[in-house]
């Protein structure tokens, strides 16, 4: 049984690491060391652990090249979805939005004004695309709250609405 699983983790590009009371005896350091290390381990994407099965060392993975092409088979739909299904992979992303004032080089793509104090005049969306659970892209989308009079302004996810200018 042993040695299957550890087939079975290495088949995965994975090995278990050994626990924290094992590694603070074989190193001679406190467990709350060996916790905080592999703390630093898990956040950096050189382990993975598992709740009740323990901490295991992810083994460098082969860089997987995404293309992004312009001509799409279906005109509608998500374009990173589409190339991930073409691969034959579950595609997925999470996203956070929140209303910031622009730094200046958004300001200027944008065509904003100078800043008004502390104003907020930009939707700030951080994205995280996915392939088969993996991040796979970050991408960062700035859109101005608000347009110019008479015109409307449009976020993702987001209805339209005119300015209340």
């Amino acid at each position: 049984m042993g040695q299957e699983r550890a087939s079975d983790q290495a088949s995965n590009g994975e090995a278990a690491l050994p626990s924290v009371p094992g590694f603070a005896a074989d190193l001679g350091i406190s467990r709350s060391t060996v916790s905080e290390a592999l703390k630093v381990l898990v956040s950096e994407g050189l382990a993975v652990a598992r709740s009740g099965a323990g901490t295991f060392v992810r083994l460098p993975r082969e860089p997987q090249r995404l293309i992004r092409a312009w001509y799409r088979a279906a005109p509608y739909g998500s374009p990173f979805m589409q190339d991930m299904e073409r691969q034959g992979r579950e595609a997925g992303w999470t996203y956070e939005s929140q209303t910031v004032q622009a730094p200046s080089e958004i300001r200027e793509r944008l065509g904003l004004g100078e800043p008004t104090a502390d104003v907020e005049d930009v939707v700030r969306t951080d994205y995280v695309f996915s392939a088969d659970g993996e991040p796979v892209m970050l991408s960062t989308s700035w859109e101005r709250l608000r347009s110019r009079v008479g015109r409307q302004s449009c976020c993702r996810r987001m209805a339209c609405w005119p300015d209340a200018e």
